[in-house]
């Protein structure tokens, strides 16, 4: 699944830090629409997308495994 941030184009790994706010609303958002559906657990790989799991935690208790490479 691809997360739509406030760009439509898209944007290689290093221009996706200004997208994080919008990226954190658009799995927030995907994550309340899923109700008893949700992953059991969030794996992210870099930075980023491991503060976008930490985000999805805080809020409805997902654990979360970061592999930083």
């Amino acid at each position: 699944m691809r997360l739509a941030s406030d760009r439509a184009e898209y944007l290689e790994k290093g221009d996706l830090v200004g997208e994080l706010p919008s990226l954190q609303n658009a799995l927030l958002e995907t994550l309340e629409a899923m109700a008893d559906a949700r992953p059991d657990v969030i794996h992210a790989h870099f930075s980023d997308a491991a503060e976008l799991a930490l985000a999805a935690h805080e809020r409805f208790g997902i654990p979360v495994m970061v592999l930083s490479h």
